[in-house]
């Protein structure tokens, strides 16, 4: 069939547009014009059909976020608050609170000691997303809460969340032991398996981009520990297909709005592969991610600025494919104010209702430059995946180090980079200078902490 030319334009190749490029430019070498990332590839100043010509296995993907449902708008997700922890009548008062004002969903810290009775006082099970982030020992807390709601209903598919613990990651917060820690992972697998849609194997990549990693590092990582957690678990007798149903992604987005958009979507492709590589067979919209705003753009002392990076990056996840948006209130505080806290929870509310996101599956499908994206972090991800495997695996690499040094280096060189201007950070006034956050050189080796205010900003002297 012959393309049509409705708009009597001849067609342009790419090289057409470098020639202009390169007048308007006065002579000037072209290649100015384009970006080395610390990803470890180049970004051109713009992309053409000619460009996305090797990329064209990321259609496979396009509108495939979310299974679709009746009466609903094409693209959903829940809008996500974190309930303080307090005494479960001020609990209850506060869930009811912003279920009644915009979210679907909550986040529990949970000891397992409370009683949940009070907690989820007059509302109906079901009713919303509930992630438990275990503030003790995980299967304790979780066969707790089960037990809680088996009382409550007979339909278990009426519940729908999954717990924030990964039991790798631990391990960047203390020393851990694995066959101690598959142990535990296999625990909670085996609690959960009666609920179809509550998730207990939680990959939490977000720990890499907190702490300063690339993109490329958070993919590439993320998907080996997912490897190392496989091997162990099906080891034990989990079923590939079973764990594949029973994980989601936690994962968080930046500021860099265009790659952190095309990292959600490579997160989709990748899993679905690996899916295939372990004769599972995957649909791209059944793999759930978790994202959370990031903790690394946020400064300490600018709170409003964070308020619009909290923004850009909810866009951002939106865009990319987010099945669970978290956005953490702006003014960065361990006890965020109502006000902050209401402001998080309106951004979702603001791009559903008025930006109208939910009316448009996948907005950047068809992008040159997101397929081109994804093509490279894809490539370069499952190049540090099988570097990973050829070296012994993910917990060969925490053992040795290796994660912790490149993810550690890569953070030196950003702070270089602001502090030498080659790196410009949005929101920050010029009066201002950029220090790196001590603790991210007094680590433990075993160590990747996350950084609350990673660039802290001091009133020039």
């Amino acid at each position: 069939m012959k393309t049509k030319n409705n708009h009597g334009f001849p067609p342009v190749d790419k090289q057409a547009w470098i020639d202009q490029a390169v007048k308007d430019l006065k002579g000037e070498d072209f290649g100015r014009l384009i970006t080395k990332v610390p990803e470890g590839f180049s970004l051109l100043p713009f992309y053409t059909a000619e460009d996305a010509a090797s990329s064209q296995w990321v259609k496979y993907y396009e509108n495939r976020i979310n299974p679709p449902l009746p009466d609903r708008p094409p693209r959903i997700w829940s809008n996500t608050v974190e309930i303080t922890v307090a005494p479960e009548s001020e609990m209850n008062r506060e869930i009811l609170s912003v279920l009644n004002n915009g979210a679907d969903g909550i986040i529990l810290g949970l000891t397992g000691k409370e009683n949940l009775n009070i907690i989820f006082n007059t509302l109906s099970t079901g009713a919303a997303q509930v992630w438990l982030r275990p503030l003790g020992e995980p299967a304790a807390i979780l066969r707790s809460f089960l037990g809680w709601f088996r009382n409550q209903s007979h339909d278990f598919s009426l519940l729908h969340g999954g717990i924030l613990w990964d039991s790798l990651t631990e391990g960047f917060k203390r020393r851990i032991d694995l066959e101690q820690q598959l142990a535990q992972a296999l625990a909670l697998f085996e609690l959960s398996l009666q609920f179809p849609h509550f998730k207990s194997i939680c990959l939490d990549t977000a720990i890499y981009h907190n702490t300063g990693a690339t993109n490329v590092q958070e993919l590439g990582y993320g998907m080996a520990a997912f490897v190392e957690l496989m091997h162990g678990l099906t080891e034990n007798g989990a079923k590939p297909e079973d764990i594949f149903r029973d994980t989601f992604v936690y994962t968080a987005v930046g500021s860099n709005f265009f790659m952190e958009l095309a990292k959600l979507k490579t997160y989709r492709a990748g899993f679905q592969q690996l899916g295939e590589l372990y004769g599972v067979a995957v649909k791209p919209e059944d793999i759930h991610l978790f994202v959370a705003s990031s903790q690394w753009t946020k400064s300490g002392i600018e709170a409003d600025n964070n308020l619009i990076r909290n923004t850009a990056e909810a866009m951002a996840a939106v865009i990319g494919g987010c099945n669970t948006l978290f956005v953490a209130p702006h003014d960065n505080s361990e006890e965020p104010d109502n006000f902050s806290k209401r402001m998080a929870r309106n951004i979702s509310l603001i791009l559903k209702d008025e930006c109208y996101f939910d009316k448009v599956m996948d907005p950047s499908a068809g992008s040159y430059f997101v397929e081109c994206l994804m093509d490279a972090l894809h490539g370069h991800a499952f190049g540090l995946l099988k570097t990973v495997e050829e070296k012994g695996g993910w917990w060969k690499s925490y053992l040795n180090h290796t994660i912790q040094d490149d993810v550690k280096k890569t953070r030196l060189e950003k702070f270089n980079r602001v502090m030498d201007e080659r790196l410009t950070i949005p929101g920050i006034s010029s009066a201002l200078k950029i220090k790196p956050a001590p603790e991210a050189y007094e680590e433990e080796a075993y160590q990747l902490k996350p950084i609350a205010h990673s660039f802290n900003l001091e009133k020039s002297l």
